[in-house]
């Protein structure tokens, strides 16, 4: 990874303070969270209650969309199937004024795309962050995977998550048949399709889960910014 990726910092922090909470503007937009694809959003929301369950002065991020205080919106996509929760269109931009972002950067999400979320670093109202693994997929612990009925698999940071669990999905219901014998729409349905099953894999993340399988807390820290400029 090249040096000015390791060294993309947050451009803008709001004040904290025990207590701290200021009143939303009157016809505020919503702070606006920036994720490579909606499997990204479906993540952050599970692993956002996993890791609320362990320190109750993180952001409920369910709460906040059902205010319309936040809203999800994809840089890529969208994908086949419904995931878990609404999100915007992709790459569609806030038509009023004074809009606070907050872009979650990651590799996984192809070049252009990370191109264009690093772009976003030193633009006014926006905080950006670089995802230290592939994707925010990379996240969600290898146990939640197998509690919602996943093969057990071992993946590291850099690894496709979906690809990966497609293959092993495949292997498991046709092991006759490889899969660099699939054409490209089989297998592009079938990444598709576990797209959705981590999706849904993300609800069933444990507290227990999250802090073994993350302990720099690398998603603590992006609650806290989305809850920051929520508070803004």
């Amino acid at each position: 990874m090249s040096g000015a990726l390791r060294n993309v910092r947050a451009q803008r922090r709001a004040p904290q303070g025990p207590g701290l909470v200021l009143p939303r503007a009157a016809g505020r937009p919503p702070v606006r969270i920036v994720v490579a694809e909606r499997l990204d959003a479906a993540c952050l929301r599970g692993l956002a209650a996993a890791w609320r369950a362990l320190d109750a002065s993180l952001p409920d991020l369910r709460a906040y969309e059902a205010a319309g205080r936040i809203v999800f919106e994809p840089l890529v996509g969208p994908l086949v199937g419904p995931l878990v929760g609404p999100c915007d269109p992709p790459a569609r931009r806030p038509t009023t004024g004074g809009a606070l972002r907050f872009v979650l950067a990651s590799r996984g999400a192809g070049r252009t795309a990370l191109r264009r979320a690093l772009a976003e670093v030193g633009a006014v109202n926006v905080v950006v962050r670089l995802v230290a693994k592939r994707s925010a997929a990379n996240c969600l612990p290898p146990a939640a995977l197998a509690a919602a009925g996943l093969p057990r698999l071992r993946y590291g940071d850099d690894d496709d998550l979906p690809l990966t669990v497609a293959r092993a999905l495949h292997d498991r219901r046709s092991p006759r048949t490889a899969w660099r014998r699939l054409s490209l729409r089989a297998r592009r349905r079938r990444i598709a399709r576990a797209r959705r099953r981590l999706a849904k894999a993300a609800l069933r993340t444990t507290s227990a889960q999250v802090r073994e399988h993350d302990p720099a807390r690398e998603v603590v820290d992006w609650l806290r910014v989305v809850d920051d400029l929520v508070r803004w």
